[in-house]
């Protein structure tokens, strides 16, 4: 079976995307460039991970293409993605996560330990219609370092 990475999968829909939102005739008549993509489908849902829909075939699955998370499951089981590294305490209720060095937010500045704290507050205070985060107990930023505590132990199936 022929698998496809994350960042080729994003490279090929990007180009599609492009080359699918780039109408010729437009292009003919203006030598403006085009500074959107358009997808050839408009049941996606809205490309922010705050207000991820899930109508339409897999919109969080889309929204996950834009955005990157701290971890990723590719054919060998979990792998590092914004995050370098990550441990669980023995009790499984509190989880540390490295960050990588050098990611940065699309304008270039860098992502923090404070901005994925943000995000999780931000989830439990407005949760996705398609997945609560209620287990999740507080999250803290410690440098380049986010601790997540969660209220019980999770493993999602």
């Amino acid at each position: 079976m022929n698998t496809m990475t994350r960042r080729e999968m994003l490279s090929g829909l990007a180009g599609g995307a492009v080359a699918l939102g780039v109408r010729g005739d437009r292009v003919a008549r203006s030598q403006q460039p085009i500074n959107r993509v358009q997808f050839a489908w408009n049941d996606s849902g809205v490309p922010n991970p705050f207000q991820v829909s899930d109508a339409g075939p897999r919109g969080p699955i889309l929204v996950s293409l834009i955005y990157d998370t701290l971890t990723w499951k590719d054919q060998t089981g979990i792998i590092p993605w914004l995050a370098s590294e990550w441990s669980a305490s023995d009790d499984g209720l509190t989880y540390s996560f490295q960050l990588v060095s050098g990611a940065t937010w699309h304008d270039g500045n860098p992502l923090t330990a404070d901005d994925v704290a943000f995000s999780f507050g931000y989830y439990a205070r407005h949760p996705y219609v398609w997945m609560g985060t209620d287990v999740v107990d507080g999250t803290t930023a410690e440098g380049d370092m986010v601790r997540v505590t969660l209220r019980q132990p999770y493993a999602p199936s």
